[in-house]
């Protein structure tokens, strides 16, 4: 498996002008740290989802950010989820 880098990620995003943003954690934590960001038109996305683990406050804020169009929402899963 190829490593995750952001730039074809967020190139990907921009030209085929995604809507919904299923994203794990860590992609999360990318974009919001990634100072390239803010060179790409992220404007199409309305819908950001994550899950597997919990996101806290300062993440998602930073999210909302850089998606400023885009509900965010997460995923929550209990004991009696995974079975």
């Amino acid at each position: 498996m190829q490593k995750f880098d952001i730039v074809p990620f967020l190139e990907l995003i921009q030209k085929y002008k995604v809507t919904i943003g299923p994203f794990v954690p860590p992609i999360v934590l990318a974009i919001a740290k990634s100072p390239v960001v803010g060179k790409y038109d992220l404007s199409s996305v309305r819908t950001v989802m994550s899950g597997a683990a919990p996101l806290g406050k300062e993440l998602e804020d930073a999210v909302r950010i850089k998606f400023p169009n885009a509900k965010l929402g997460q995923v929550e899963y209990s004991e009696s989820d995974v079975t």
